[in-house]
């Protein structure tokens, strides 16, 4: 508290007052020794869920706006994922925080949320085969979804063909930016599907997914880049020969596992074509990763097997020699009894 005047109001000195007219100006008021610096000030008056109040007697009040913001639940976790740091990276299932991720046919964008909320926003990617104002009017809930991952940092794009990522020039805001070609660390296509469920429509997948290997393959890293591709894990699914399709674009099986819904929580699959029945769940999901490179044989487990074989022979070979010598021990006995 600073000393008073004549008149019984804070006396302030020339420095003081001249501190206050730059909090004056910026809109922020200084009473009675309440400081607030510029930079805090600055930050909560870019922050959408608060607005500034000004009262003359109250001083700086920062107070929540009443008006409902429609946003997805992950939001509150995603922003507050960006803001703590972690010593060690972040990951998710076959996802990494170090990774450069580029995610393709996304719907809703839920999933993208649903991974950055686990990974953090850095280095990823999400794409639409819709443009944006067709995903807009698809799913309505996205707006709130687009808008909170462009603000966390993640870059989003509509209106891209995943079977044609850079096949002549194509799509090169999202994998020749600024004129160079970048490499990805995972390129990620969930549960793609063209709609129906006849031959003919397993016949149409395949050429999806046959496309979508070639042209995705130059543009892994060809030490630890992968396509990841996930599927229902029913017998119509199972009958387009996945593995068989990346075999022919020259990608190699690396690892398959559950997709875990737990774990993304908040993602939840929508049907890309206009249909009257809910899309199915991601419960059956089965998550396919293909590596440029064949994938190396584990030598640890190699040595492993090999270990037991050599124990293996060196027992049966003990035995045999044990009874070797009984056999002799009985023949010299029964030269004794003669």
């Amino acid at each position: 508290m600073g000393k008073k005047g004549a008149n019984g109001k804070p006396k302030y000195s020339q420095r003081q007052k001249q501190r206050q007219a730059s909090y004056v100006g910026k809109g922020i008021t200084k009473k009675d020794g309440l400081k607030v610096s510029g930079a805090t000030a600055s930050s909560l008056r870019k922050d959408k869920q608060f607005e500034v109040c000004f009262d003359d007697e109250e001083g700086y009040q920062p107070q929540e706006k009443q008006t409902k913001v429609d946003r997805p639940n992950a939001d509150n976790k995603l922003t507050l994922m960006l803001h703590t740091p972690n010593s060690t990276p972040r990951e998710a299932g076959v996802f990494t925080e170090q990774q450069r991720i580029l995610l393709v046919g996304e719907g809703d964008f839920s999933f993208a949320m649903a991974l950055a909320s686990r990974r953090g926003s850095r280095n990823l990617v999400a794409t639409s085969y819709d443009s944006l104002h067709t995903v807009k009017e698809k799913y309505p809930n996205s707006v709130a979804t687009v808008r909170t991952l462009r603000e966390a940092g993640v870059e989003v794009f509509g209106g891209i063909d995943c079977t044609r990522l850079g096949v002549d020039g194509a799509h090169a805001e999202v994998v020749a930016p600024e004129g160079k070609k970048l490499l990805w660390d995972r390129i990620a296509f969930n549960f793609p599907h063209v709609g129906g469920g006849t031959e003919a429509d397993v016949d149409c997948n395949q050429k999806l997914l046959s496309a979508f290997f070639e042209a995705c393959k130059p543009l892994l890293h060809p030490a630890r880049g992968h396509a990841v591709v996930t599927l229902r894990n029913t017998s119509f699914y199972r009958g387009w020969n996945i593995n068989k399709l990346a075999q022919e674009a020259g990608l190699h099986l690396h690892d398959t596992r559950p997709f875990d819904t737990d774990m993304f929580a908040t993602y939840t699959p929508v049907r890309t074509n206009p249909a009257v029945r809910e899309a199915p769940t991601a419960d059956d999901g089965i998550c396919h990763s293909y590596g440029c490179h064949r994938k190396k044989r584990d030598k640890t487990k190699d040595r492993s097997h090999d270990d037991d074989d050599g124990k293996g022979k060196e027992g049966k070979g003990a035995k045999r020699d044990k009874e070797k010598e009984r056999a002799k021990k009985k023949r010299d006995n029964a030269d004794d009894e003669c």
